[in-house]
């Protein structure tokens, strides 16, 4: 499938191949089909049929501009090509602007480049050689520009833009600013906003306004050549033309200095569609190995002038016009036998019509990354930014060429939450102040005289919860700055790592407190950090199986409706990458399911009040922060700091509420808690977590103390009972209430008894039954 302008060349070729399939038993029916759309509407048509993976077609030949916009759809080509023809088609033309990220998506088969036209005659006549630098450039139209209208010739046009309302303007704009690099070696356009670029496009808008004028500056490529054929055009930047004029004139477009030159690619690429089929892929390939041949490129460019990207092809054993000249002849007079000797015949002839010397070293340049999936819409932009600076005839607007360069770097340069940005600098400050509270709490956690408040939990699982914390907040430091795939990936890593290693600890621990005795329970608390590991571990399958398909980075390019930044931003697109999100989703709504079982069934436990309390307000914190973050998910914002307050600010909100609320609320406790709490909680956790006696406790029970004796009279506990779980679960919500109750009655019958044996015998100063180093635990004082 190709677009109807170049159907006679198309025909001819195809026409070969049949003879050659003929020839070689490939038998290999070809067929073409042309359209007559736009490029436009031509575009839009592959588009669609490359989106409904058609089968209808098995090569496409599309505009060169629209490479980024296929490249995901379209077939690595360095899988079907044989060896010989990569080697021929890995340079040049084609590594300019065929491969994305190693991948051939796009082989030059109808190739322009960019040169210059100059009027010999005119040049002759004032004994003026070829401009090799734009310098050499200016003066030369400045001197004959002037003579000729000192002569009364007052239609001499000194120089033709080439700057139409097409793709073409893109071409010679880039064309200009890659010549006024300073390395010859550098092979990437200066970026629009370096003084190269300035230098370059004010250069062009000084010749339009002295020499020219924008009706000239906007002739397209069949009304330039129109002109030239008047004689009064002194130079002209132009593609190469499929004409064999001896008229006609072409030398490399000038340069900063001599050594440079610039010259853009035009013109269409050969693409597969990535999902045919391997049977399909091998006839294709058998097509493609002969268009892309020596015996075809040396036919376009000998009969149908026109470029090719085969590696070598200009280059003979005297590239000079008198040698070839030289072996032409002697070649005429020898009896040619051989393939090659044919085509070496061949190339020398056709050196003697085009200057084989010349395109032989062109300098191409890589084309600029462009990350809109329709070009058409950045050509339009990009037209109007650079109509408003060459050709409006407005002066008020006084648009400088810096401000044109940067509207044009804009169409295609994301930015990023810098974290010199207010919104990075605040997120640099909360987390660097949450960092030295978490370093300050945990040193602190860890002397004596602190540790009795935070008796939830281990040193070492604290230690744990910590660090899950660490990972959450860090989600929000690796949002800042440049958004690439590998920041996305490690965004979603350690979110969802963070998440379970934080809760894993307090989840267990609620589990284990659980108020009726059972085996889950039991279990847990002989298997705490067996069961700790495997969360973390199920968590790294997921992240595993994710990193198969990870994230893409999707571009928000915004500049040209609005105005606007560009951004980027981490997208699900892929099947895999989404089922794992669900999977992960689904998981972590169970966790928060079960904290609130579990919340609920131990409320009214006095003993770890101040936990359950801490815990639960962190979750509902955590829900506002998850529904936030719902919520914002599937709207699209035009703002990269609203972005990035949206998506980011929820997890902010998880990871703080989570750490101040669970964590740091201990220190707080320590001002409001009586010692006496303080000894409970101690011992309903020791018991709770001791093995050895934990077959003992019932579900109402401490321990078979004077401080429950009065309670066990009150509650029967029937471990072969058939209630429903809903049922046990009430019961234990309500039943822990009245077992508050009870024991705070029979503590204070308790600490009564004590004091008289205290009193009645110094020997007696404790009971063996009473909960363990009730007396000689120090507290701190809160002052």
């Amino acid at each position: 499938m190709t677009n109807f302008t170049y159907k006679g060349l198309i025909d001819n070729v195809i026409n070969k191949y049949k003879e050659y399939s003929s020839e070689h038993n490939e038998n290999l029916n070809v067929n073409v089909e042309y359209y007559e759309d736009d490029e436009v509407e031509y575009g839009v048509k592959i588009e669609k049929l490359l989106d409904e993976k058609s089968t209808e077609y098995d090569l496409y030949f599309y505009n060169i501009h629209h490479i980024y916009r296929f490249s995901n759809k379209l077939l690595n080509l360095k899988k079907i090509m044989s060896i010989f023809s990569v080697e021929n088609f890995s340079e040049g033309a084609t590594l300019k602007s065929g491969f994305i990220d190693d991948k051939l998506v796009g082989v030059p088969f109808i190739c322009h480049y960019g040169v210059m036209y100059y009027n010999k005659d005119l040049l002759s006549k004032y004994e003026l050689p070829v401009p090799t630098t734009w310098e050499e450039l200016v003066k030369t139209i400045d001197h004959i520009y002037n003579g000729e209208i000192s002569e009364n010739n007052n239609d001499i046009i000194a120089y033709l833009g080439n700057i139409p309302d097409s793709y073409t303007a893109i071409n010679t704009i880039q064309e200009m600013i890659y010549s006024y690099r300073d390395d010859v070696n550098n092979e990437y356009m200066p970026d629009y906003r370096s003084e190269n670029a300035i230098e370059a496009i004010s250069l062009l808008k000084n010749i339009l306004v002295k020499y020219s004028s924008p009706e000239n500056f906007k002739l397209n490529q069949v009304e330039i050549l129109e002109k030239i054929k008047t004689g009064n055009v002194l130079f002209a930047r132009i593609f190469n033309v499929p004409l064999n004029d001896p008229d006609l004139h072409f030398t490399l477009i000038p340069g900063k200095n001599d050594t440079i030159s610039s010259s853009s690619i035009g013109g269409y690429h050969i693409g597969v569609p990535s999902y045919l089929d391997e049977d399909r892929q091998k006839k294709i390939s058998l097509i493609l190995d002969y268009l892309l041949s020596e015996e075809i490129q040396s036919y376009l460019i000998n009969e149908e002038n026109m470029y090719s990207a085969y590696n070598g092809i200009y280059k003979t054993d005297n590239t000079d016009q008198e040698t070839t000249s030289q072996t032409s002849q002697s070649n005429k007079r020898d009896e040619i036998n051989s393939p090659d000797e044919i085509l070496e015949k061949e190339k020398v002839e056709f050196c003697n019509k085009i200057n084989c010397n010349m395109i032989s070293n062109i300098q191409f340049y890589n084309i600029p990354y462009n990350y809109y999936e329709n070009y058409d819409d950045y050509v339009n932009a990009f037209l109007e930014i650079v109509n408003d600076y060459f050709f409006n005839p407005d002066d008020s607007k006084n648009i400088t060429v810096e401000e044109t360069l940067a509207k044009i770097d804009d169409l295609t340069r994301n930015y990023d939450v810098e974290i010199t940005s207010s919104v990075g600098s605040v997120t640099i400050i909360i987390l660097g102040v949450t960092g030295v509270i978490m370093f300050a709490s945990y040193l602190l956690m860890n002397d004596r005289k602190y540790s009795i408040y935070f008796m939830f939990l281990n040193n070492t699982y604290w230690t744990i919860f910590i660090f899950g914390s660490i990972l959450i907040l860090s989600y929000a430091f690796v949002s800042l700055g440049e958004i690439d795939q590998e920041k996305c990936n490690l965004r979603f890593l350690v979110l969802s790592l963070g998440v379970p290693i934080s809760f894993s600890p307090l989840l267990l621990r609620l589990i284990v407190l659980y108020p009726e005795t059972n085996k889950i329970s039991e279990h847990v608390n002989r298997n705490f950090s067996n069961y700790l590991c495997c969360h973390v571990l199920f968590e790294l399958v997921l992240c595993t199986v994710y990193l198969l398909a990870p994230f893409d980075v999707t571009n928000h390019l915004l500049n040209i409706s609005d105005g606007v930044k560009n951004f980027r931003s981490c997208e699900c697109k892929n099947a895999l990458t989404k089922g794992v999100l669900v999977v992960d989703i689904l998981e972590k709504g169970l966790e928060i399911f079960i904290f609130a079982v579990l919340i609920f069934a131990e409320w009214n436990i006095k003993a770890t009040k101040s936990d359950i309390y801490s815990i639960t307000i962190a979750i509902i914190f955590d829900i506002i922060a998850f529904t936030i973050f719902a919520v914002f998910y599937f709207m699209d914002f035009n703002n990269r700091y609203i972005y990035f307050i949206v998506k980011v600010g929820p997890v902010l909100l998880f990871g703080l509420s989570n750490f101040f609320l669970i964590y740091v609320w201990k220190f707080v406790i320590m001002f409001t808690s009586e010692k006496e709490d303080m000894v409970d909680k101690e011992a309903y956790i020791q018991k709770k977590t001791n093995i050895d006696t934990y077959k003992n406790i019932t579900r109402m029970s401490l321990s078979k103390t004077g401080r429950t004796e009065s309670f066990d009279n009150n509650i029967e506990v029937d471990e072969n009972s058939n209630e429903s779980f809903i049922n046990r679960i009430i019961k234990c919500h309500y039943e822990t209430k009245e077992f508050e109750g009870s024991i705070t009655s029979s503590g204070s019958r308790k600490n009564n008894q004590s004091t008289q044996s205290k009193s009645g015998n110094g020997n007696n100063a404790t009971n063996t039954n009473t909960l363990p180093d009730r007396n000689v635990r120090n507290f701190p004082s809160p002052n």
